[in-house]
Parts: C-alpha cells; structure tokens; sequence
C-alpha cells in the first residue's frame, strides 16, 4: 500500500512567540492565556476586526476567533477554532484546526488534523495530515493528506490522499490514493483515479478511468468504463488484478487478471484478461469481445 509523506506549514508554528500587541475590542477574541504574557498578536488595518473595509491578522498560540470581514484573513496557530464570514482569502497555518461554519471567498489551509463545514465560494486547497471536509467548495478543491473523509459538496476535486472515502457530491474527479471508497450516496461528475484498492458503491454521472490493482463496483456508471487493473508481478495475491462488477454500468474497456460481472451493461465492453469472464445475471445479456490477455500489462492507452 502506497502512503504519502506529507510537509505541512504547521511545523513553522514553533517560530510563533509571545507577542505583546493584543486587541480585543471586536468581534473577534482569542485564547490570550494569562493577562502578564499574552500569546496572540492581532493585527488590523485602520478598523477593528470586524470591520468590513481592512484585512485582519492573528498570529498565536490557542485561538477562538470569530471574524466578520469583506477583506482578507491571515491566520496561523497551535489549536485554531474559527467561525464568521471573509469575503476575500481566508489563509491558515495550525496543528489543530476547526473551521465551524465558515463562509470565505477562497481558503488555503496547512494543518496538521483540519475539520470544515461551511462554504468557499472560491478555490480551495488543503494541506493536512487528517482531513474532514463536510461543507461546500463551489469553485475547485486541491488536497494534500493522509485520512480524508469526505463528506460535503466540491467542484473540481483534485486530490493526493492515502486512505479516502467519499460522500457528498463532487463535481470533475482527479484521484490518487492507495485506498479508495465511494460510499453509497455519493456522486461524481467523472472520475479520473490511480489506487490500490477501489470500492465504488456511489453513482458517476459520467465516466470512469481508472488505474487500480483490485477494483470493486457496487454502485453505477453512466458513462464508459476504462479500468486497467494490472496484477503486478507473481506471485499474486487473491485480489490482484481482480475486478467485480454487481452494478450498472456503461460499455468501455477492462484489462485485468480476472473480471466478474453480475450487473447490467448498457454498452459494447471489451475485456482483456487471463481467462473468460464470469457472467451471471444481467451481464448475460451484455455485448462483450473478450480477447486473452497474454502477459500484457494494463495500463493507460494499451487499447488504443
């Protein structure tokens, strides 16, 4: 199983000192410790932080800030808790962050653990160890993690991550991940993924290209299908290069070592792999042109 070592801007919090500037006379406060050593910096423009008109900057330790603002939002942090609204770019550096009903025009995030909900009308990106994103991103989302639950709305969605599972929607998919589940109820525009292990029980509204070792589809695709799930080198564990179909899918090509389908096909599938097929149900029924696989890899643009 691939795994992916992650640098985050969390690590530069330990140049974040003592500061002693402190304003609280706003709508936005933060976790100062004790009156003799404040550990938070709180910079704005001319206006207090919950002015409409001026950029606001937080810089400490432990903060629990609630901003309202039409400008921008720098903020970075150890344990960071944020609600309110930025109009403009809402940037953060914490280990431990919690973005509770937050509405920015875009967001940039490095963290160690991150919790969203709320909305970006604007891009995305995400840097973080462990990831939970349960709200809306109505203009692309970028991330970079370890653990990523998914469960929310998202355009574009670009994503490296180790273990993911997704619910929600999300529009235009590029995946890579060593495990990777769909689960019911979620759907895609299109998804383009490289994983070790795929479980897909959701709906892609569209097509699927997929590089996998072992791949299973219990929900549907509507568009075509390009599953190339090549079983790497002998000896071979059960599962690789194996591919199980139980739902509905589109035509298309499948290169693997084994493939069984039990679901219906509404379009002409070619398959390449070690032995015949196994069909059952309404894959009976379907148009497949199978053709022995011979020691050839599977792999992007083989049946061109």
């Amino acid at each position: 199983m691939r795994r992916f070592l992650l640098t985050t801007g969390a690590a530069s919090l330990v140049m974040l000192t003592a500061c002693s500037e402190l304003d609280l006379g706003s709508r936005a406060f933060a976790d100062t410790g004790s009156s003799s050593s404040p550990r938070v910096q709180l910079i704005t423009g001319a206006g207090s932080v919950g002015s409409t008109a001026r950029d606001v900057r937080l810089i400490g330790g432990d903060i629990n800030t609630t901003l309202d603002t039409a400008a921008n939002a720098r903020i970075a942090g150890a344990d960071v808790r944020l609600t309110g609204e930025v109009g403009g770019a809402l940037e953060i550096a914490a280990a431990e962050l919690i973005l509770d009903e937050v509405t920015a025009g875009s967001l940039d995030v490095a963290a160690a653990d991150m919790h969203f909900s709320g909305s970006v009308s604007g891009p995305a990106r995400v840097r973080a160890a462990d990831v939970y994103w349960g709200g809306t991103a109505n203009g692309p989302l970028t991330i970079a993690a370890a653990d990523l639950e998914f469960n929310g709305r998202a355009g574009a969605v670009d994503a490296q991550i180790a273990d993911a599972s997704f619910t929600g929607e999300a529009g235009v998919m590029s995946l890579q991940s060593a495990d990777l589940v769909f689960e019911r109820g979620f759907t895609a525009a299109s998804v383009r993924a490289d994983a070790a292990e795929f479980l897909h029980r959701g709906a892609v509204r569209g097509d699927l290209d997929l590089q996998a070792r072992t791949v299973q589809l219990e929900g549907s695709v509507d568009g075509n299908l390009a599953l190339y799930v090549d079983p790497g080198r002998e000896p071979h564990r059960r599962d690789d290069g194996r591919v199980e179909i139980n739902g509905a899918v589109g035509g298309g090509f499948i290169c693997a070592r084994t493939v069984t389908l039990s679901g219906p096909v509404n379009g002409p599938l070619t398959i390449l792999s070690d032995a015949q097929p196994s069909l059952s149900g309404a894959a009976e029924a379907a148009d497949i042109i199978y053709t022995p696989r011979n020691g050839q890899r599977c792999q992007r643009g083989m049946e061109d």
